[in-house]
């Protein structure tokens, strides 16, 4: 049996000073604590401004302020969700309030983000982190100085993986250590990159088990940046379309990682010329070490 655990939401509106508020409930049914991501269109939210409006969001107990952030879908430079980190204990119920942002006031940073960005201080690699964990694939010019016997290339598009000690960013810093001469893959008290793809699907990578073959695609050739933080990356990589026997597929897909998660979520936006069986999800163990689990 599959369980679906939703968390409930509810608004009212409110007027307090002059100011205009939305009021959100959330509420937690499972019997386990949830740290989610709200996300609220912004068509709910037009009586406390228009759509391009910077809101802030507050838990309305202790009137901390949350992180929260827009989002433009469609990257029409109109924004469509507003999306915002919640904390809830097991059967808990919180009360949120939105309203217009105050240019002038001043809030506290918060060290956590999500972010991701292209990389070409190191080849071309794509990659992304929030305050957890950080991940990569490879581009274009890696593929093509394998394809041209150089070195320093990377042919595969399966993901790697890199474990972080602190919630701070660290691909810009991890990339400039790779600049000066170092190695992102030594821990030196903030973490490393221990995680070793090749030719694998390395830590989530697709693709297609036919006759006993594994039919993959080669290094994304394309990438767009949709959003970047605080709360939410997204971003979608499309792949030069690649064949299981005759069948051609156009491959893309948008990757979304979440402050607080250690996944990452991946819609893959593929059609193909025909039909192809047992699609799969690569998990790549070194060595043969760990054990496979799955909970439905």
């Amino acid at each position: 049996m599959k369980y679906i655990v939703f968390l409930i939401i509810a608004f009212t509106s409110s007027v307090t000073y002059a100011r205009k508020i939305k009021a959100i409930t959330v509420t937690n049914p499972s019997s386990f604590p949830r740290h989610e991501v709200v996300t609220v269109s912004l068509g709910l939210l037009k009586e406390l401004g228009d759509v391009n409006t910077s809101f802030l969001v507050r838990e309305k107990k202790s009137q901390k302020v949350v992180l929260s952030q827009s989002i433009d879908w469609n990257t029409d430079n109109t924004m469509d969700e507003l999306v915002f980190e919640v904390e809830l204990n097991a059967k808990e119920k919180k009360e949120y309030t939105i309203e217009a942002k105050n240019k002038n006031l001043n809030l506290e940073v918060d060290p956590r983000t999500t972010f991701s960005r292209l990389v070409p201080e190191r080849i071309d690699d794509y990659a992304w982190e929030n305050d957890l964990v950080a991940f990569r694939t490879y581009g274009p010019e890696a593929q093509r100085l394998v394809d041209e016997n150089l070195k320093g290339g990377t042919l595969s598009s399966g993901l790697d993986c890199w474990l972080k000690r602190v919630n701070y960013p660290v691909i810009d810093k991890w990339y400039r250590k790779y600049v000066d001469g170092g190695t992102y893959h030594k821990d030196d008290g903030e973490g490393y990159d221990p995680y070793h793809v090749g030719a694998s699907r390395g830590c989530g990578g697709i693709g297609v088990w036919k006759n006993d073959s594994l039919y993959v695609s080669k290094n994304f050739v394309s990438y767009k940046r949709i959003a970047s933080g605080p709360v939410r990356t997204v971003f979608e990589l499309t792949y030069a379309p690649w064949k299981v026997d005759e069948v051609v597929v156009n491959e893309t897909k948008r990757i979304t990682l979440d402050l607080g998660s250690q996944l990452y979520k991946v819609e893959d936006i593929t059609s193909t010329s025909g039909t192809i069986p047992n699609i799969t999800i690569g998990i790549t163990l070194h060595e043969k070490k760990g054990t496979v689990s799955m909970n439905a």
